[in-house]
């Protein structure tokens, strides 16, 4: 079951192993559902620090401290570069991974961050997007956008590398998984990881089970209790 949150983490995933990072570089990752995680996760692995991830929601700031980031900080209270900047010597590259895909982010961040910083775009923000590219330029920062495998690639290697951190629990999936929909739940699924609010981001991910009824969204620990007892043949709800 938590194999299906494979593919959203190994697109954080692919982001790191084609930005080719490594030590002394810091890292700040933009967005912490599970394409995010999936970034920090093999950051941490890789022992890049400062790690630091930036997201409104408390729960998922929360995941990405236990997924190993070294600071985790609400953009609408404290600048993101700033707090990265603020854990440096001063002399570390900084790559970003910008996995929120939220409007306007691109820009504030290219506007913020040191010269020679990589980007490594894996949100996908759906909207007519715009940028000062004379910034970038003049700062000599560089962006990737990137999803699935590289061109020289014959499969989707960070798909693999994922599933076998995900197997042998050095990426904890059922960590991301916080609740669960029937088909008839779908809508109301997406108004909850999308609310006008950011800040009332409650889910991380939520997995759709067709036998589910209803159109409610079941909670992890709700959903297990009834499995239990269903297991054990108990009919009350």
């Amino acid at each position: 079951m938590t194999a299906a949150v494979t593919e959203p983490l190994a697109t954080g995933v692919n982001a790191v192993l084609r930005s080719r990072v490594t030590p002394p570089a810091g890292a700040l990752v933009t967005g912490a559902g599970p394409v995010g995680l999936g970034a920090v996760a093999l950051l941490a692995e890789r022992g890049i620090h400062p790690l630091l991830v930036s997201d409104p929601s408390p729960q998922r700031r929360a995941l990405a401290m236990r997924f190993g980031a070294d600071q985790a900080v609400d953009p609408a209270h404290a600048d993101p570069v700033a707090a990265w900047r603020a854990l440096t010597d001063g002399q570390q590259r900084l790559y970003v991974f910008e996995a929120s895909g939220r409007l306007g982010l691109l820009h504030e961040l290219i506007c913020r961050v040191p010269p020679h910083t990589c980007f490594f775009v894996a949100g996908a923000c759906m909207e007519l997007d715009a940028i000062r590219p004379v910034m970038a330029v003049m700062k000599n920062i560089s962006v990737t956008f990137l999803t699935a495998q590289d061109w020289d690639e014959d499969e989707y290697t960070a798909f693999r590398v994922t599933l076998d951190r995900v197997a042998d629990g050095r990426i904890d999936a059922a960590a991301l998984v916080t609740g669960y929909a029937g088909f008839d739940g779908v809508p109301g699924l997406f108004a909850s990881l999308r609310p006008a609010d950011p800040h009332a981001i409650e889910h991380v991910k939520i997995l759709v089970r067709p036998e589910l009824p209803g159109t409610g969204i079941y909670l992890r620990r709700e959903f297990s209790r009834n499995a239990s007892r269903r297991s054990s043949g108990s009919s009350s709800p």
